[in-house]
C-alpha cells in the first residue's frame, strides 16, 4: 500500500516526467460450423490460427510492443524524461455458426462453456502483454543518468528487450501450466 503511494509521489515531484501505456486490443474471429461436436472440432482443428511452426490452436493471442522516450541533457549527462509504450494485442477466437433449424441444447451449452473458458485463457495472454508494457515504462523511467545519449539509447533498448523476452517466457509458461487452457476448461468437445 505504501509503495504505490511513494511511487506516485515520486513521479509527481519529478519535473517533466511522464509515462504511459497505450494498449490496442483487437479481437478477430474465424468461423466454424457443424451440427455435431465432431464437426465443430474438425473445423477448429482445420481453421484455427497457426503459429510460425505451422501448429494450429483454437485461439491465439499475439502482442507487439514498441516504446518511445524523450530525453534531456546538459553538458555532462543524458536522462529519460518521459516514455510511452505501445502494445498492440491481437486475439483470434472461433465463432460458431450453427446450422439453420433447431440446434441441440446440450451442444450449445457445451460450446458456451468452451468459448467462455477459451476467452478467459486468451485474456491471460493479453494481460502478459499489458503487464510487459507497464514494466517497460517503469524500468525505462528508472534508468540512471548516462554520460551521453548514445549510452542512454543502448540502455533503453536493452531494458525494453529484456522485459519483452521475460514476458514471452511467462506467456509460454502459462500455456504449459494450463495446457493451452485445458486446465481452465478450454476443451472442446
Amino acid at each position: 500500500m505504501l509503495i504505490p503511494l511513494i511511487v506516485s509521489l515520486f513521479l509527481y515531484l519529478l519535473p517533466n516526467a511522464s509515462f504511459g501505456v497505450e494498449p490496442t486490443i483487437r479481437i478477430e474471429y474465424y468461423t466454424v460450423s457443424g451440427a455435431t461436436a465432431e464437426e465443430i472440432q474438425a473445423d477448429l482443428q482445420r481453421l484455427g490460427p497457426k503459429i510460425e511452426s505451422g501448429k494450429r490452436f483454437h485461439g491465439l493471442t499475439t502482442w507487439e510492443l514498441a516504446w518511445k522516450y524523450r530525453n534531456a541533457r546538459d553538458g555532462r549527462q543524458c536522462w529519460v524524461t518521459s516514455v510511452t509504450t505501445y502494445v498492440t494485442i491481437t486475439t483470434v477466437l472461433p465463432k460458431w455458426e450453427p446450422p439453420p433449424g433447431p440446434v441441440n441444447a446440450a451442444l450449445v451449452a457445451k460450446w458456451d462453456r468452451y468459448i467462455n473458458a477459451l476467452t478467459r485463457h486468451e485474456e491471460g495472454h493479453q494481460r502478459y502483454g499489458i503487464e510487459a508494457a507497464h514494466e517497460i515504462d517503469r524500468r525505462i523511467m528508472k534508468l540512471p543518468r548516462y554520460p551521453n545519449c548514445d549510452l542512454l539509447e543502448q540502455a533503453v533498448r536493452k531494458t525494453g528487450n529484456e522485459v519483452l523476452t521475460q514476458a514471452k517466457e511467462k506467456s509460454t509458461r502459462y500455456d504449459v501450466q494450463t495446457r493451452h487452457g485445458a486446465t481452465q476448461g478450454a476443451v472442446f468437445p
